[in-house]
């Protein structure tokens, strides 16, 4: 996705994404469960989502690590200063207050300790390199002597 995003845009344009995180505890259990089984718990936990039976299907790729991992995966394609700022928590346990109360308490500790693998969702910002950036960027890394 990421990389379908950067060929279409033009030097100095803008990627803006935001994306679940695959170590974020229903995302990765949606990960590792069948998509009929994690539809339905999707459905149980989430009547609106019941209603209009939407559940999208699990592809993690390249959402997976620390903010770090992420930055230099998009780094690789071609963007430049590239922003990542993690967010924690979610909704999906609401309806069940002890499972809820538990996740909770992780999101906190995992917080608290940087911990930016276990997030919940990245808001991504990275902007296409310039051409005359890619230049410089080329010359600094290999000098003339």
């Amino acid at each position: 996705m990421h990389g379908n995003v950067h060929r279409m845009l033009k030097p100095g344009g803008i990627a803006f994404h935001l994306f679940p995180t695959l170590y974020a505890v229903p995302f990765l259990i949606n990960w590792l469960i069948p998509e009929q089984v994690s539809r339905g718990f999707v459905f149980l936990l989430n009547p609106v989502r019941r209603e209009n039976r939407r559940k999208f299907p699990a592809h993690y790729s390249w959402c997976a690590g620390s903010n770090e991992r992420i930055r230099s995966q998009i780094l690789s394609i071609g963007y430049s200063d590239v922003e990542v700022e993690r967010f924690y928590g979610h909704n999906y346990l609401s309806s069940v207050p002890l499972l809820s109360s538990v996740e909770t308490a992780w999101v906190n500790a995992v917080k608290r300790a940087g911990m930016t693998g276990f997030g919940s969702y990245v808001r991504l910002r990275a902007p296409v390199r310039r051409a005359r950036d890619a230049v410089i960027e080329t010359r600094l890394r290999n000098p003339v002597e």
